[in-house]
């Protein structure tokens, strides 16, 4: 799957291809205007803040690679036989009982995936750059550890919601930077929006999967009352 947007509507089904999102910056229109706009004020606050930008990233792939290498430590169990415990040989001819050996089990953590969901509605408008700063650093600690990550926003527009797609489960870390086009705008619907953003999530091997919804205020807020059922459609 490799999705540039996706589109859940009553009314059917929806697509906006990455091309025609590129070409939606071009162009003197208003929203061409807005959409630089808010592409610029993101790219600003990191230029801004690249050293605390660099410093967090690392702070969160240690926080990752701890919290993970907990789960790897090896366990050992004393055994009959396995491994010879060598800071207990002197009880040899000491101690009736010669258990002199244990058994070692490497342990290697879990498989995870993740998947980060963006609020793109008008919520947090206010905070834009913000929080695609803190958005664009969350990935990029992840694909440093190389954990596998999804990373969509989503809003409502017009009965649609629409969900971006800046990076998928298996891409390289460049894509992270497209992380800085994000835009606040619009209304939303969390629910359909977790809901299609798990589809995917559900799909994949990994026995872990965790799915953060970043920047909601968990007030989901439509225009317009929706009826029927709603429709999800993925295509580059």
């Amino acid at each position: 799957m490799s999705a540039g947007f996706a589109s859940a509507s009553t009314r059917g089904v929806g697509c906006c291809s990455q091309t025609a999102f590129r070409n939606a910056y071009e162009g003197g229109s208003p929203r061409a205007g807005a959409l630089k706009a808010s592409r610029d004020a993101n790219l600003r606050m990191l230029e801004e803040d690249m050293d605390h930008a660099r410093q967090g990233i690392r702070s969160m792939e240690r926080a990752f690679r701890n919290a993970l290498n907990l789960r790897n430590d090896p366990e050992f169990y004393r055994s009959n036989y396995g491994v010879l415990v060598n800071n207990i040989l002197w009880r040899a001819d000491r101690c009736e009982a010669h258990s002199f050996s244990a058994k070692y089990f490497a342990r290697t953590h879990p498989p995870v995936v993740v998947e980060l969901l963006i609020d793109a509605s008008g919520s947090p408008i206010s905070r834009q750059p913000m929080a695609a700063l803190q958005s664009y650093m969350f990935s990029a600690a992840l694909s440093r550890f190389q954990i596998p990550h999804r990373v969509i926003s989503c809003c409502t527009y017009g009965g649609h919601t629409v969900l971006r797609r800046f990076r998928d489960y298996n891409d390289k870390p460049e894509p992270d930077r497209k992380i800085l086009e994000y835009r606040a705008a619009s209304n939303n619907r969390d629910g359909l929006a977790l809901a299609a953003a798990g589809v995917d999530l559900l799909k994949r091997r990994e026995d872990h999967k965790i799915i953060i919804f970043w920047g909601s205020d968990s007030e989901p807020e439509n225009e317009r009352i929706l009826y029927g059922t709603s429709f999800l459609c993925i295509r580059q």
